[in-house]
C-alpha cells in the first residue's frame, strides 16, 4: 500500500470522515501489524499537528502522554517511539469536538488491549464500541473498554455515569464493572451511575440485566422499569420500580436528584458546569435532596434553589462556589 494511501486512511479515521462500515474496517486495520512503518509515520504527522493546534486543555493532556511515554533524558527518536506506543493516538475526540479523550493502553488486561475514554467537565460524549454497542457518557465519566474482540466476554469498566445500548450476544456476554458491582446485559438498554462511598445505581430502560457483586455472587435480575441500588456499606442490593425517563434525563441536559446526598449533587454540578465547589466542613454532606432542573438554569439559579432547600449560604467568585451553613 502506498504511503499516501496509508496517511489518507489514518487521517480520515481520526477525523471521523468514514462511513460506519469503513470506520470499523479501518479500526481493525489500525489494530493489526500490517504496514506498521507507514502507520507510524502517519501517526507521527498527526501527533505533531495536534501539538501545534492544541488548545490549553488539549496541550496539557498531550504533555502528560509525552511524560508518561518516555523517561526524561531519552533521545528524540526514542521519544517519538514511546509517544506512538502509548498514544496510538490520543485518538482524539478532540477531532470530533466531542470533548472526550480516548487513549489506548498497551499493557494487557484479560489478554486485551484497552482504550480509555475520559469525558471532561461540561461535556457529554457518545461512542460506539467494536461490537456495535453504543454508550453515552456523562460529564466527568471514564470508561475503559476493549478495542476489539478479546474472548468469551465483553467487559468494560465505568466510573461516573453512562447509558449503555448493548448489542446482545448470548455467546459473548456484555458486562459493565462499576466499582464492586457487575452488571451483565440480557438484551438491554440501561443507565449506570457510580456514587460516593462505593454506591452504584443501575436503572433498566429496556430488557433485563443480571447484577452481582464480590460479596453477593447470586445474580439479581433487574428488568425494564426497575432500579437497583448497591450499598458498599452493607453489601446489599435493593431493587424497586423507578421512573426511567428521569434516570436518563441527563442525556437531554436535565438534572434530576432523587434523595441524593449533597456530596453527590456537588460532584454532578462540578461536572456539568465545569466549576469548583468548596463545601464547608460544617455542612452535613450526607443530607439528601430531591430536585429537578431542566438544564437551562444558570449556576446562580441552581445554588439559589439548593441553598433555599438546605438552609445554606452560597457565594460565587469567578469559577468557584462556596457553600456554608446560614
Amino acid at each position: 500500500m502506498e504511503k499516501k494511501s496509508v496517511f489518507q486512511i489514518v487521517r480520515c479515521y481520526f477525523d471521523r470522515l468514514l462511513p460506519d462500515r469503513q470506520e470499523r474496517m479501518a479500526r481493525r486495520w489500525l489494530s493489526s501489524y500490517s504496514h506498521q512503518a507507514e502507520k507510524d509515520e502517519a501517526l507521527r504527522h498527526i501527533w505533531n499537528t495536534l501539538s501545534a493546534d492544541a488548545d490549553a486543555t488539549t496541550h496539557a493532556a498531550l504533555q502528560r502522554v509525552r511524560q508518561r511515554a518516555v523517561p526524561s533524558g531519552s533521545s528524540s527518536k526514542r521519544l517519538m517511539g514511546g509517544i506512538l506506543k502509548y498514544a496510538a493516538v490520543i485518538i482524539v475526540a478532540v477531532m470530533a469536538g466531542a470533548g472526550a479523550w480516548i487513549v489506548t493502553e498497551n499493557g494487557r488486561h484479560n489478554e486485551a488491549e484497552m482504550a480509555v475514554c475520559r469525558v471532561p467537565n461540561g461535556k457529554k460524549t457518545h461512542l460506539v464500541l467494536y461490537d456495535g454497542t453504543s454508550v453515552t457518557l456523562n460529564a466527568g465519566a471514564e470508561l475503559r473498554y476493549p478495542r476489539h474482540r478479546t474472548g468469551r466476554t465483553r467487559t468494560v469498566y465505568l466510573t461516573g455515569e453512562g447509558v449503555f445500548n448493548v448489542r446482545h450476544n448470548s455467546a459473548e456476554p456484555f458486562i459493565v464493572k462499576a466499582g464492586s458491582v457487575n452488571i451483565e446485559d440480557v438484551g438491554t438498554r440501561f443507565n449506570v451511575k457510580t456514587l460516593s462511598h462505593g454506591r452504584v445505581i443501575t436503572t433498566v430502560t429496556e430488557g433485563c440485566v443480571r447484577i452481582n457483586t464480590a460479596k453477593q455472587a447470586r445474580n439479581i435480575n433487574v428488568t425494564a422499569g426497575q432500579q437497583a441500588v448497591y450499598s458498599a456499606l452493607t453489601g446489599s442490593i435493593s431493587v424497586a420500580h423507578a421512573d426511567t425517563l428521569l434516570a436518563t434525563a441527563w442525556t437531554n441536559g436535565s438534572l434530576v436528584f432523587n434523595h441524593i446526598r449533597l456530596e453527590d449533587i456537588v460532584t454532578d454540578l462540578k461536572h456539568k458546569y465545569n466549576i469548583n465547589i468548596v463545601v464547608s466542613p460544617r455542612l452535613p454532606v450526607n443530607r439528601t435532596f430531591t430536585m429537578q432542573l431542566n438544564g437551562n438554569e444558570t449556576i446562580n439559579d441552581v445554588f439559589m434553589l439548593l441553598a433555599a432547600m438546605g438552609n445554606m449560604h452560597y457565594r460565587i467568585r469567578g469559577n468557584t462556589v462556596w457553600l456554608s451553613p446560614e
